[in-house]
């Protein structure tokens, strides 16, 4: 399995050689990352202000600014290594700047 960054040609990660078996697990793999990236976000922040939702091979991630203001839905995608690594990809930035 080869993996490559190819940010100019608008992938954020390219698979080559994968089995559907690897691509279950890899998918599966970063789903479980971007649950504990909530998790550490929610904990930085002191109270719950992302939800991560999977629902029929999909998934929604939710987020509330304040106390006062309804969920908002932030992003979303298939999961997909490439849909899921955009996930997990956009919260460990927001980690980074939580941090």
């Amino acid at each position: 399995m080869i993996l490559t960054r190819q940010r100019r040609l608008g992938s954020i990660l390219d698979v080559k050689g994968i089995t559907a078996g690897e691509n279950r697990n890899l998918a599966r793999l970063l789903m479980e990352r971007a649950r504990e990236l909530v998790n550490s976000i929610n904990r930085v922040a002191g109270e719950a202000i992302l939800y991560l939702s999977e629902c029929a091979n999909m998934w929604m991630l939710f987020g509330r600014p304040s106390e006062e203001d309804v969920d908002r839905m932030l992003m979303h995608g298939f999961s997909s290594v490439g849909d899921l690594s955009r996930l997990v990809m956009r919260l460990e930035k927001e980690m980074e700047v939580m941090v």
